[in-house]
């Protein structure tokens, strides 16, 4: 069995909100704030904003698009 991190289902939750497949993506949303409890759409993007292009921004959107917070 593979073991995802927390940034891991938030891509996979982005994706899903994208696609507005929406039970998925809440789903996936709910793995990343188990595996993380403190995991925020803003901390992603304070360790990971300086790699961020705008043609990346779509990913922190579809965090939040799939309700994790902010």
């Amino acid at each position: 069995m593979i073991h995802l991190h927390a940034w891991d289902h938030a891509y996979v939750a982005a994706c899903h909100a994208h696609m507005n497949r929406k039970a998925e993506a809440r789903a996936a949303a709910a793995e990343v704030l188990r595996a993380d409890p403190n995991f925020t759409v803003s901390g992603y993007r304070l360790v990971e904003g300086s790699t961020l292009s705008g043609e990346l921004e779509h990913l922190p959107d579809g965090m939040r698009k799939a309700g994790l917070p902010e």
